[in-house]
Parts: structure tokens; C-alpha cells; sequence
């Protein structure tokens, strides 16, 4: 009905769009450039340590079981308008992205947050609903470390991600994950 009310008016329908990033203080950075309807930082530890099994690393992204133990699920610690709804029904990650026209991705240079990247992209790669509107910012400085206008600047480099780009990625997550670093 919304988009009917704007084709009537002549009026382009309002395109929505999700920012997630893979620290906090770039998703606060993020929020305060007021550059997306909703912008969400899932900040996990890749780097150091051994990997949690891939069942667990799933399940923080599925839709919330009815089960789930506090801390286990992507919309554990977040807060906001948009999100209300989304914890209420225990959305997925997935579920999630689809109610957006548009995700960015938001990537800080060190070692951790490309890690989530390929991760998430991995994770991503099956559901050709989000893939398709999926565009990536790889940034050369930290996110939370610059003012909302240079934020705003670099949104015209991000870019549309593309199937290479999510076959590099898993070969990149199945390799980090291997009991041997040969791949």
C-alpha cells in the first residue's frame, strides 16, 4: 500500500537501507553520519584463539530458537527502533537484510573485522535475496575514528558485491578454518 501511495503521487517510493559493521565504535560512528535507516555492528573475535565451531557460528545468525542462551544470537545486544520488531520475532540475520533495499557492508583495515567479512559473506552466499543488494566498503582507516561528513564522502565508494567476490570469501573462511594453513 505504501508503494502504491507514492506511484498515485508521482513520488519515488523511499528506498530503505541497513549499514553493518564489524566494530562498535564504527557502528556509532555510523549512526551519528545518519547514513542508513538502520545501522548494526556484530563484533566478534576471529584473531586469536580457536574458532568456534561453524554449528555455533550459524546459529548466531539463524533465527532466535526459542532456547537460545542470552549473548547466542546476532540481535542479543542491540537496541533501536528498527530492531524492536526484529527481536520480537527472532529474526535471522537473513530474514533480517531482506526487509532492506539496500545492505552495506562497512569494513575497518585490521585483521579481525576482514575476518567477520569473509565470514559473513561466506555465511551470505546461499541466499541470492541479500547477495543481489549487497555493496562493501573496504576502508584503508578506522570507521569510528572519522567525522559523520568524511563518513558521507566515502558512501560513493562503496561497491556492489559481486559472486567472485563471495567465492573468494569462502575459500578464505574454509581455508582460516582448516586445521592446516596449506590452502
Amino acid at each position: 500500500m505504501m508503494l502504491l501511495g507514492h506511484l498515485l503521487r508521482n513520488e519515488r517510493p523511499v528506498m530503505t537501507r541497513l549499514i553493518l559493521t564489524f566494530t562498535d565504535s564504527g557502528a556509532g560512528a555510523l549512526k551519528a553520519a545518519r547514513l542508513a535507516d538502520c545501522v548494526v555492528g556484530v563484533e566478534l573475535r576471529f584473531v586469536c584463539g580457536k574458532l568456534p565451531p561453524s554449528s555455533e557460528l550459524d546459529a548466531l545468525l539463524s533465527p532466535r530458537a526459542a532456547s537460545h542462551r542470552a549473548g547466542a544470537h546476532w540481535l542479543d545486544n542491540l537496541t533501536g527502533r528498527l530492531l524492536e520488531d526484529a527481536h520480537r520475532q527472532g529474526l535471522g540475520l537473513v530474514e533480517f537484510y531482506e526487509r532492506f533495499d539496500a545492505v552495506d557492508l562497512w569494513v575497518d583495515p585490521d585483521p579481525n573485522s576482514q575476518l567477520q567479512l569473509i565470514w559473513l559473506l561466506d555465511y551470505l552466499r546461499p541466499h541470492a535475496s541479500v547477495t543481489s543488494r549487497l555493496a562493501m566498503l573496504q576502508t584503508d582507516h578506522i570507521i569510528g575514528e572519522r567525522q559523520p561528513a568524511e563518513l558521507a564522502a566515502w558512501q560513493l565508494r562503496l561497491a556492489p558485491v559481486r559472486g567472485h567476490h563471495l567465492e573468494v570469501a569462502g575459500a578464505a573462511w574454509a581455508a582460516w578454518g582448516a586445521s592446516t594453513p596449506e590452502a
